[in-house]
């Protein structure tokens, strides 16, 4: 079991604000929230990135800036895709996470959407890519397969959900993800993550990276409570 010793926290969070109703407010909390703690990255929808980046610099901060791709759906098309990329890459976005066209994947078009990833891929270049297969609303075949699709399209990432789900990622989710591709490629964590013992339990499966939004603050609190009480 891990205890607070044993993972740095801060390290592991994107934390975000990449819902519909995720307002400058919004951005502004994740970006004092990164800044404060030392948090990996913070995350915004493209129409904000500019705002996220100058309350990062503004507050001195040192954390990542990660914008999104094909968010929530997956199913715009690959050149919108492409273009989405394109203005991050521009932009100075030092990670991107895209959403696999699940559409794709749930009617057998397996090749197209590699094709998609492997496009998207090649747009970013050397910008890590973080690739969102949507367990949550998979079945355990997909859940693997669509792992796969991420390997085989060259992303460094496979992330769990977009967090829009009406349902969260699950140890099980964890389980057939490392069960299909290994534990050589980042995984990622998004939706379902409430507090600090959830995180706890998934750390056994090599996650490096958790996206939370607000709930970050009280998890971070909680973490550095224990470290003190330690």
């Amino acid at each position: 079991m891990n205890t607070e010793q044993e993972f740095d926290l801060p390290s592991l969070l994107d934390v975000s604000a990449v819902q519909t109703t995720s307002s400058k407010e919004d951005v502004a909390f994740v970006a004092s929230l990164a800044a404060k703690f030392n948090c990996k990255a913070a995350f915004a929808l493209s129409g904000f990135l500019p705002f996220l980046k100058e309350e990062r610099d503004r507050l001195g901060g040192k954390f990542l800036i990660g914008g999104t791709i094909g968010y929530p759906s997956g199913q715009t098309s690959t050149k919108m895709k492409c273009a989405e990329a394109k203005i991050l890459v521009d932009f100075g976005a030092d990670e991107t996470d895209m959403v696999l066209n699940v559409g794709y994947l749930l009617s057998g078009m397996l090749q197209e959407a590699l094709d998609d990833i492997k496009a998207v891929k090649q747009t970013v270049g050397d910008t890590p890519l973080k690739v969102i297969i949507e367990a949550p609303v998979l079945g355990p075949d997909d859940v693997k397969r669509a792992a796969e699709l991420v390997v085989k399209g060259g992303a460094q990432w496979v992330k769990t959900g977009t967090g829009w789900a009406k349902t969260g990622t699950t140890l099980e989710h964890l389980r057939l993800i490392r069960e299909a591709v290994g534990y050589e490629i980042g995984l990622k964590v998004a939706g379902g993550v409430g507090d600090l013992a959830t995180i706890r339990e998934m750390l056994q499966y090599k996650v490096g990276r958790f996206g939370i939004g607000r709930k970050a603050r009280a998890i971070l609190e909680e973490y550095e409570a224990a470290r003190g009480a330690n």
